[in-house]
């Protein structure tokens, strides 16, 4: 047996939250990857990628990507689920978070 290995007892929502938020920011491969996974068009400007963004009352955000498309922004809300079930309403409060990010980009970058 090979002791110079750390066991890892679990893996937790956190722990592949932060190792794809890390890969998105770094790795310009796995951003295309990541893109092309979700038939999007790539982007024109580097992937930036935020963990655990939460709105008042409409919860919490696991990734929010960002990348632009020449002038355009787009946004990913990126929902990661290893050892939980949905909750109530979970589609309903992504859609309103989404479009409250919308809202407030229009608001931040037209005035």
């Amino acid at each position: 047996m090979d002791y110079n290995i750390i066991p890892v007892e679990s893996v937790q929502e956190r722990d592949i939250d932060l190792l794809i938020l890390e890969e998105l920011n770094v790795s310009l491969d796995f951003s295309q990857w990541f893109i092309n996974k979700l038939d999007l068009e790539q982007p024109t400007s580097k992937i930036k990628a935020f963990r655990s963004i939460s709105d008042y009352g409409l919860g919490e955000t696991d990734i929010l990507v960002s990348y632009s498309i020449k002038t355009k922004t787009n946004f990913i809300l990126v929902e990661n689920k290893i050892d939980a079930s949905f909750q109530d309403s979970q589609f309903e409060r992504y859609k309103e978070r989404g479009e409250s990010l919308i809202r407030e980009c229009k608001q931040k970058f037209q005035s």
